[in-house]
């Protein structure tokens, strides 16, 4: 009886375990997606730069064009009272659906934004696609 019991102790914290691996990406991503808002409004746009997919290998030309799409974004960004991670979905190890809420003026609107994994992190997917 009594293996019976450590057994059901042991399923019971390698569970615990789990579950805490991923929750600990979906806090990683959240984290990632408010740093990013956060930096949008402020207009702090080489920090936004480090969060944006496909920037770890770009190009000047390339890191460059980013950073001009993220002016654009910028200058609405600004406006944004609040940003609220309602839900992060994790599609597999390397992609995740984030469901933001993003407070202006006091009116919500809900996005979905892509994050992606690489190797420096959890990156944003500003491509749209």
């Amino acid at each position: 009886m009594r293996k019976i019991y450590i057994l059901i102790l042991l399923l019971a914290i390698l569970s615990l375990l789990l579950t805490g691996c991923g929750n600990n990406e979906e806090k990683q991503i959240a984290d990632t997606v408010r740093t990013f808002y956060d930096a949008m409004k402020k207009g702090d746009l080489d920090k936004a730069l480090t969060l944006t997919k496909g920037t770890d290998q770009a190009s000047p030309e390339q890191l460059q064009a980013a950073k001009d799409i993220l002016a654009l974004g910028s200058s609405m960004a600004k406006g944004i009272d609040k940003v609220v991670i309602k839900q992060v979905k994790l599609l597999d190890e390397k992609n995740a659906l984030v469901l933001v809420e993003l407070q202006l003026g006091g009116k919500a609107k809900d996005t979905k934004m892509k994050a992606f994994k690489e190797a420096s992190g959890w990156k944003v997917d500003i491509s749209g696609q």
